[in-house]
């Protein structure tokens, strides 16, 4: 019974940009079929978008990457650096070629300015370190209404964005470990996540989400799933069965499932930038849980 909790939860309506996560799953799609011209072909279409996440941008450069199309390098090289990546991001072995070439020099000697708010990122710092100073109460009193402490947060983000504007990419950057490693969560992910898990009406996740200003890996990255899509138990990924999947997420979900079968842990695809689903599951505390266990895999999954 712990171990049916722990694989399900509850799903939250949500309404995203459906032409826009269209085009980024034929996108990933194409990539994962090393059809990269098609992939790139799609990113561009996303240029009629009125807003591009950086780990569309991502994907595109190492799609015009290993096409060797420098020209359509520099351009989504560009959209990154607004972004708040460095040029640094380019000491990546992959890049090697494209360092050769003059589209490189170009871009070094390109004045590319970003509107990184410096306060609102020290701000979201002391506030994000106050959100883990919260939770830490979980770990000595279980008791703790520590998700009503929540709201305190939340309102702290709602003054946030009064003061600086919509939190987004473009005013605290993007998240890049190292000047060259790329991850398309934010670093502020666990606010949003804990402001989920509060389960509040007015709560700062679900007004983002009521005005479509969540993007969708924030929102299915935070959420509780109904059943985990993906289930990784001693380095064996089990899919849940598509008549299992909500109709409603479907579509995304299995896009998502098709993509892990190939690209996760596989270096042919490293630097490109996927979203996996999964749940870990190591051990078991007794042969009751593991049997558990056993009987949910064969009956609601394949691999």
């Amino acid at each position: 019974m712990v171990l049916w909790c722990i694989l399900t939860a509850i799903y939250m309506n949500a309404q995203f940009n459906t032409e826009y996560n269209k085009i980024v799953n034929q996108a990933e799609l194409a990539i994962i079929n090393k059809d990269f011209g098609e992939a790139l072909k799609n990113y561009n279409e996303i240029k009629k978008q009125n807003y591009i996440y950086s780990r569309e941008i991502n994907n595109a450069l190492m799609c015009a990457n290993k096409l060797e199309d420098w020209k359509q390098v520099n351009f989504w090289a560009e959209l990154f650096l607004k972004k708040g990546a460095t040029i640094k991001f380019f000491d990546q072995e992959r890049f090697k070629d494209y360092r050769k070439t003059s589209f490189y020099n170009n871009l070094q000697n390109t004045v590319i300015e970003n509107k990184i708010n410096k306060d609102l990122i020290k701000s979201l710092d002391s506030l994000k370190a106050e959100d883990q100073g919260l939770f830490v109460k979980l770990k000595t009193d279980p008791n703790v209404p520590v998700y009503n402490l929540t709201e305190e947060i939340d309102k702290k983000l709602f003054l946030l964005e009064k003061k600086y504007g919509k939190i987004s990419e473009e005013n605290i950057g993007i998240n890049i470990q190292d000047a060259t490693t790329y991850y398309f969560a934010s670093v502020y992910a666990v606010l949003y996540r804990h402001s989920y898990q509060s389960h509040k009406d007015n709560s700062f996740f679900n007004e983002k989400l009521k005005n479509n200003e969540l993007d969708r890996l924030t929102y299915y990255s935070s959420i509780d799933y109904g059943l985990m899509p993906i289930v990784n138990h001693h380095g064996n990924l089990y899919f849940l069965k598509d008549n299992m999947l909500k109709p409603e997420y479907k579509e995304d979900l299995s896009v998502f499932m098709k993509v892990a079968k190939v690209a996760y842990k596989n270096d042919e695809f490293a630097g490109f930038s996927f979203y996996f689903p999964i749940m870990q599951i190591a051990s078991f505390g007794d042969e009751q849980s593991k049997k558990s266990f056993d009987d949910i895999l064969d009956k609601l999954y394949t691999k």
